[in-house]
């Protein structure tokens, strides 16, 4: 590479050093510089190049290049504050956009929330064999105390403590009135507005429908939820539910704390089912007549805000999408509005509204401009002072090591961190350099230098395995309290064992424990992998467990099985850096009634070996939960076992059953498994973990543990019961 530099005329009396005619002759000579490391340069030379370049540079280029930089900026800046207003707006409608769609899910999953369980129990109560036996003979005393009762036990888990239930047969309807605590019982008739809602209930609903209504009976407006009650052969004998306090729905479901937001039910026509205008809910709830209540049409005032509304409905409704936003103006304001479809046999849409002018403004980006103004001027002073360090520290540095070159210290290298005519000069000084220093040195300093760079990295090494170590020993406290504490397995166990033995300081294999009320959950799960891979997959899976008994299923170990295998390949496989993770487990689940004396078992790829008077293996499904050819929609099935007070149960991983050993170096199998589990029949289970531990040593002898290894056995209390408080 070649460049080049305009010389100043000669003779030039502004020249204070190697102004002599002959210096100067000599710098033409040597200025175009090639950077080649073979280029050499004398010494006096280097100074007259390091002379001039001094002279020259500090009095052009700083004012120079503060001056460009000084007016790119500016103008910069100019452009940047005007185009800031034009965009602002943009931006806050945008923002608003995407706040109003977020919040539309979230105040949909409310309503969810604060109905679901009310249907829940509602349909529970429908469904009930005694309320239907009443329901059919409904002049019966017996049987209609007994509906009485339950429907007592059912009144006091409804949220309201309240409900009601209307009879097709005589038209008959009784309503628990809470304020007074008694039932009321009327008679409903065809022509009376206000029994409109049953009669509706009878001929068109087929499940449950929420019904915002006043009754008269207890002078109250409640969104009920109208369960209806089938016999055997699907014939429609009754109504049942209960009613949901208006100002409480109201408050929980459209009433927000964010200044600008706010939320509106409405159903397929946009009658006003929920508003923070109490005003509209209770009209619309004393109206029998649909034609009488307000809709969320009547609120606005254009069409094209009722065309957008209609339109987001149908989308919704045909499932195309999740949410829509869109302008709209209701009572001469304008929001941005988003809508979402509440599916489920609900029928509703919430409708959430947002003022974007109170949610943010042209106000809060004032820190912004203040900031890119402050900006502005920052960047001069900057330049100026960097303009010392790129330019004239170079220069002197350049002068300083030729300096030192000229007394003899030649181990001298200045960083060339640019490509231009500094740059350049600096590389040539730094060929010169090491040039000289090359032929000084001897090899047995090189060899000295390597050595000493191996020695450290051996101790960075060293270091770095030190904390690898450490970091495992801590996974393994980390995964260790994850595992259930002893004390829970003393509040349902008889006796129990746990034999306990990753291969590697963590493991993939962990077992599962869970008081649920008077049952409880007790599994052993072997995930794919092994060491710190697999102990990730047991902290995912123990996780996943716990949400789906906290907020699926508690008591039906397959049901759990399938949420588990939806949960975990929903988590796992999808592409990840053109890549698919094929991960799973196998699990023994076990949910035991200890009062019932019963255990229902679900496995995949697990068995459960119940010891009585022999050994006997209750198979789990071949299919392993989580891998991508564990489909969906496969369904793992539940086994009952019913405990005798001896009865002793077993679950392991397939780490004691695959484990080589024997004569014949052969896996261990279940046959081997079953025979010692008899030679046990007779041994306490507090000491069948070490009698076990030494079988199975004795049988691997010399051979390594090929995997983890997980045995769990248990009893329950008192052949199969046990008080739970205990």
């Amino acid at each position: 590479m070649i460049c080049t530099f305009k010389l100043p005329p000669q003779p030039s009396p502004t020249w204070k050093v190697h102004n002599e005619s002959a210096d100067y002759a000599r710098l033409q000579d040597i200025w175009v510089i090639k950077s080649e490391p073979q280029k050499r340069m004398k010494v006096e030379d280097h100074h007259l190049i390091v002379s001039i370049l001094k002279a020259s540079l500090m009095k052009t280029l700083k004012g120079r290049f503060v001056l460009t930089i000084s007016w790119v900026y500016l103008v910069i800046g100019s452009l940047t504050l005007a185009a800031f207003y034009m965009v602002s707006e943009h931006i806050i409608q945008n923002f608003g956009t995407k706040y109003a769609l977020k919040e539309a899910l979230l105040q949909k999953s409310k309503v969810i929330t604060r109905i679901d369980r009310e249907v829940a129990l509602a349909s529970k109560l429908a469904d009930d064999s005694i309320i239907k036996d009443w329901c059919r003979n409904e002049d019966n005393p017996l049987m209609k105390k007994l509906a009485f009762d339950q429907l007592e036990s059912y009144r006091k888990v409804f949220q309201d403590k309240g409900y009601f239930i209307a009879l097709t047969s005589s038209l008959r309807y009784y309503l628990y009135d809470i304020k007074n605590q008694k039932i009321i019982e009327t008679v409903l008739s065809r022509n009376a507005p206000a029994n409109k809602w049953f009669f509706e209930a009878i001929q068109n609903v087929d499940t449950f429908v929420l019904n915002l209504d006043y009754d008269a009976l207890i002078n109250d407006i409640k969104v009920w939820i109208n369960v209806v009650i089938k016999d055997t052969d699907g014939q429609k004998i009754g109504v049942v539910g209960a009613g949901i306090d208006i100002s409480d729905f109201i408050n929980h479901t459209t009433v927000s704390k964010e200044k600008g937001i706010s939320t509106i039910l409405i159903d397929r026509t946009g009658i006003i089912q929920s508003h923070e205008n109490r005003m509209y809910v209770e009209h619309n709830a004393n109206v029998w007549h649909d034609s009488k209540k307000i809709t969320l049409f009547q609120l606005m005032d254009d069409q094209s805000s009722k065309d957008r509304l209609k339109s987001a409905i149908e989308n919704l409704l045909s499932e195309t999408v999740e949410a829509e936003s869109f302008p709209i103006t209701i009572e001469n304001r304008k929001y941005l509005a988003a809508a979402a479809y509440i599916r489920g046999g609900i029928g509703w849409y919430n409708i959430v509204l947002v003022d974007a002018s109170q949610v943010t403004t042209i106000a809060d980006f004032l820190p912004i401009l203040a900031i890119i103004v402050l900006s502005l001027f920052t960047v001069l002073f900057i330049i100026a002072v960097m303009l010392n360090v790129i330019i004239l520290k170079p220069l002197l540095a350049l002068t300083v090591a030729s300096e030192k070159i000229s007394r003899g210290e030649y181990d001298v290298s200045i960083p060339a961190l640019r490509n231009d005519e500094i740059g350049r000069l600096t590389v040539s000084f730094n060929a010169m350099a090491a040039t000289v220093l090359d032929t000084t040195q001897n090899l047995e300093g090189k060899i000295h230098q390597r050595t000493a760079a191996l020695s450290q990295t051996n101790e960075k090494l060293e270091e770095s395995q030190k904390q690898i170590l450490n970091s495992i020993a801590y996974a393994r406290l980390i995964q260790a309290s994850m595992l259930p504490e002893p004390s829970l397995f003393g509040r349902y166990l008889k006796d129990y064992f746990i034999l306990y033995s990753p291969r590697d300081v963590v493991g993939g294999d962990f077992y599962y424990f869970r008081d649920v009320g008077d049952r409880f959950l007790i599994a052993v799960v072997d995930c794919i992998g092994h060491g710190v891979p697999g102990a990730f997959i047991t902290m995912m899976v123990n996780a996943i467990l716990n949400h789906i008994v906290d907020a699926i299923c508690e008591d039906d170990p397959a049901r759990i099985l399938n949420e588990l295998n939806r949960l975990i390949r929903k988590t796992l496989h999808h592409p990840v850096s053109g890549l698919r993770i094929d991960s799973g487990l196998e699990i023994g689940l076990c949910c035991c009634s200890p009062l019932e004396g019963k255990i229902v078992f679900a496995g995949a790829g697990i068995s459960l070996f119940v010891l009585n008077r022999d050994v006997s293996e209750i198979q789990g499904d071949r299919r392993s939960v989580g891998y991508r050819r564990s489909h969906e929609v496969f369904q793992y099935q539940n086994h009952e076992v019913f405990a005798e007070p001896t009865t002793r149960l077993y679950l392991t991983t397939d780490g004691i059953l695959d484990q080589a050993g024997g004569a014949k170096g052969f896996g261990m199998g279940k046959n081997v498994f079953k025979n010692i589990l008899m030679s046990m029949i007779s041994t306490p289970m507090s000491e069948q973990e070490s009698t076990f531990k030494r079988l199975l040593d004795d049988y691997r002898g010399g051979t390594s543990q090929r995997d983890d290894i997980l045995l769990l056995g248990f009893s329950m209390k008192d052949g199969g019961k046990s008080d739970v408080n205990a």
